[in-house]
């Protein structure tokens, strides 16, 4: 019975670091969960609801918003830690749309070196759900006309926007937060603009960019989540120059390579020995 009691008490000890480790095992041995794993290694920072009156840039920024408390609950909220960014080693950062409980839209970014609004761009992007936007290692510009977290006007932030001069019919992009204006601002409003709720998180539906003005093509999200992780990426292999090719050497028909020369066979030499002979006297 020691025996049995003491067996069991090491399986639980092995299960409660394999939890703590963050790797929770739901299939065949050796194989863990790979979506519980990646998930614990990210920690919410920022959450905002649409309609919910927060203005996603200055309540991000303001220090005032901060929980010292973290995370508790499903509720709007900002973290202290977006204060102490090179202290807390951030390394990664995720932008995430939500709408109807089901992510719509994901951005990931590479936070080190960054502050809290300037990893927010097309360089330091490195992976999305869109397809025609290049990561900022690929070497490719970006297709369109800002990516900030400023955007171009006083209540159009968290913008990926392709074209946006003017021509609201054709203005077109990837996701944008519309902020209540600023009172005592003159601007020229967009239709697709003029909204009901503020904020209101817009996104671009399937994996490409739309036009603002095409609701088909276009949704509203529920909620924008920031979450950031400390483990840093790893190094991607560093690509080798590529050695020229030898010149190809030209090739001769059988019959036209240049004869052969033999030198004339050598007569053989005799060695003759000298002998001295002493004569005697």
């Amino acid at each position: 019975m020691r025996c049995r009691t003491h067996g069991a008490g090491l399986v639980l000890l092995l299960v409660l670091q394999t939890c703590r480790a963050g790797i929770l095992y739901s299939g065949p041995p050796g194989q863990p969960n790979m979506d519980s794993y990646n998930d614990d290694d990210w920690e919410p920072v920022y959450r905002i609801y649409e309609g919910q009156d927060w203005d996603s840039h200055d309540d991000y920024t303001s220090q005032e918003r901060s929980a010292r408390d973290g995370d508790k609950d499903d509720s709007q909220f900002r973290s202290w830690k977006l204060d102490q960014w090179h202290h807390e080693k951030i390394h990664k950062v995720r932008v995430e749309l939500y709408d109807d409980g089901q992510e719509v839209a994901e951005f990931e970014f590479e936070g080190t070196g960054q502050n809290l609004t300037g990893f927010f761009g097309q360089q330091t992007l490195r992976r999305s759900t869109y397809d025609d936007i290049p990561d900022g290692l690929s070497g490719r510009p970006f297709p369109g006309d800002d990516f900030s977290f400023d955007g171009d006007d006083d209540s159009r932030h968290w913008t990926v926007s392709s074209s946006h001069r003017g021509d609201c019919r054709n203005d077109d992009g990837w996701i944008q937060v519309v902020d209540k204006p600023r009172p005592g601002k003159d601007r020229c409003v967009c239709g697709y603009e003029n909204v009901r709720k503020y904020p209101t998180i817009m996104y671009a539906k399937g994996n490409r960019k739309a036009r603002w003005s095409d609701p088909t093509r276009v949704g509203h999200a529920d909620m924008m989540q920031v979450s950031i992780s400390h483990k840093p990426y790893a190094p991607r292999p560093v690509p080798q120059p590529q050695m020229p090719a030898p010149a190809p050497q030209p090739a001769y028909p059988p019959q036209q390579y240049p004869p052969q020369q033999y030198p004339p066979q050598s007569q053989p030499t005799h060695y003759r020995p000298q002998f001295a002979f002493e004569t005697k006297k």
